[in-house]
C-alpha cells in the first residue's frame, strides 16, 4: 500500500486544518505508538508551521527520530528531525551534565542559531530548562577556514573557555592538545580530532586525523566546533549573573555562593553551573521566544503530566536537601519555565491511543498489525 493513503482520509485533512489554523485543545485519538512518527511525517509534507513533538521523559527521543526521518525520507526529503535533549535531570547534582548531552544540545543549538527547525523533538525536561538567548548562540561556536586569519592563542583560550580538556595526545571527544604551531580538538560531534596547523597567525592547514595512528584521514576547507558549556564563555556576560544570585541569596547558603561566585568570576565554573547560569533570564529565556509560530504536541498527555509532576516532587527535594547542607539551591521554578509550561499544557494539541471524552477528538483508529513470524523453510 502506498504511504499517500493517509492524504485522501478526512480524518487528515481536519488535523491539517487545525494545525494551520491553530486551534487548541484538540485530542488526536486512535494512535498506536508505530503510527505516531507516520501521521507527524505526513503532516510535516504538508504544512510550513514549526512543529515541537513531546514525549514523556521515560521515552527514547532518538529511536522516535529515526522513524520519523524514514518517513520523512519517502513522504517529505527535505525535512529533517532535530532534538532538543535534556541537559540532565538534576540541576543540583555536583557534578556536570554527560559530554553526549551537551554535545547534543549544542547541535540542536547551532541548527536554531540558523534557522527554526521544521520539526523538533523534545519533552518537558529538554524544552522547559530556560534556553540561552540568541545573543548568546553565536558565541558557542568556532567556525574556522583553511587559509583563515586565526591567532592561536585565541583558538586554545576559546577551547578552554568552552569545557575542553588539555591533554599531551588527544584520544577522546572533549579534548584539545597544542604543541607549537599545531593545535588538535576532538570534537564530539566527530568521528576524528581535527589538526589545524599555523604559520603564525594564518590556519595554513585543516585536517582530520587518526588519534591513535596520528595519521591524516582527510583534508577540510572549513569546520565547526561546537562549544561544551551552556553558558557565556565571555566573563563579561556573567557579570549580571553575580547580580542576580546575590539578590536571591539565603543567609544559610552565604559561604556556599561566595565560593561559587568566585569560581564563576575566576574562570573555574562549578559543574552545576550549565543550569545555575539559567537564572540570569536576560540571557537565558523561556522556549516560546524561539517557538513563537509553533505547533505543540504532547504524546500521552496524561502520561507526560504525571510524570513531570513526580519529576517537580523530586526536584523539590533535593532543593530541601541541599539547603540543609547549607549550599546554595534556587527554586527549580527559575530554572524551568513552568509557567510556559501550564500554559502549553492546557492548549497543545495530544496524541493519544485512547483519547479523553472531555476534550474534541480526531479519531484516526489506526491498527497495529500482528508480527508474522515466517515458519515454513525455503529451499
Amino acid at each position: 500500500m502506498s504511504l499517500g493513503f493517509i492524504f485522501a482520509k478526512k480524518e487528515f485533512a481536519e488535523l491539517l486544518s487545525v494545525v494551520e489554523d491553530n486551534q487548541l485543545s484538540i485530542c488526536v485519538s486512535g494512535l498506536p505508538p508505530p503510527a505516531r512518527p507516520f501521521l507527524l511525517a505526513a503532516l510535516l509534507s504538508k504544512t510550513t508551521r514549526p512543529i515541537v513533538y513531546l514525549r514523556p521523559h521515560s521515552r527514547d527521543l532518538s529511536d522516535f527520530k529515526q522513524n520519523l526521518n524514514f518517513y520523512l525520507s519517502l513522504m517529505a526529503p527535505q525535512a529533517k528531525a532535530h532534538v532538543l535533549s535534556p541537559l540532565g535531570d538534576n540541576p543540583y547534582a555536583d557534578f556536570p551534565p554527560s559530554l553526549e548531552s551537551v554535545a547534543t544540545r549544542m547541535k540542536y543549538f547551532y541548527t536554531l542559531h540558523h534557522r527554526i527547525p521544521h520539526v523538533t523533538l523534545t519533552n518537558p525536561l529538554g524544552l522547559l530548562k530556560r534556553m540561552p538567548s540568541a545573543s548568546l548562540l553565536p558565541n558557542f561556536f568556532l567556525e574556522i577556514a583553511e587559509k583563515q586569519e586565526f591567532p592561536r592563542d585565541r583558538l586554545i583560550n576559546w577551547l578552554i573557555a568552552s569545557g575542553y580538556q588539555r591533554q599531551d595526545i588527544v584520544g577522546s571527544p572533549g579534548e584539545c592538545a597544542w604543541r607549537g604551531g599545531v593545535v588538535d580538538v576532538f570534537s564530539p560531534w566527530q568521528s576524528f580530532p581535527f589538526r589545524l596547523e599555523f604559520s603564525g597567525d594564518e590556519i595554513v592547514s585543516l585536517r582530520e586525523f587518526h588519534p591513535q595512528t596520528q595519521r591524516s584521514q582527510r583534508g577540510l576547507k572549513r569546520i565547526v566546533i561546537p562549544g561544551l558549556n551552556e553558558y557565556p564563555s565571555n566573563l563579561a556576560d556573567r557579570v549580571q549573573w553575580k547580580q542576580v544570585v546575590a539578590a536571591d541569596q539565603q543567609p544559610s547558603c552565604i559561604e556556599d555562593l561566595e565560593k561559587k561566585i568566585e569560581a564563576v568570576e575566576n574562570g573555574d565554573c562549578f559543574p552545576a553551573f550549565n543550569f545555575m547560569a539559567a537564572l540570569d533570564h536576560s540571557l537565558f529565556v523561556s522556549f516560546l521566544s524561539y517557538f513563537q509560530n509553533a505547533f505543540f504536541i504532547l504524546e500521552d498527555s496524561q502520561e507526560m503530566m504525571t510524570q513531570w509532576d513526580k519529576h517537580w516532587d523530586f526536584l523539590q527535594k533535593e532543593r530541601a536537601a541541599f539547603e540543609r547542607e547549607r549550599k546554595f539551591a534556587p527554586s527549580p521554578g527559575k530554572i524551568f519555565d513552568v509557567d510556559a509550561w501550564e500554559k502549553l499544557i492546557q492548549q497543545a494539541m495530544s496524541w493519544e491511543e485512547i483519547g479523553p471524552r472531555q476534550r474534541k477528538i480526531i479519531n484516526f483508529s489506526f491498527q497495529t498489525a500482528p508480527r508474522f513470524h515466517n515458519r515454513l523453510p525455503f529451499f
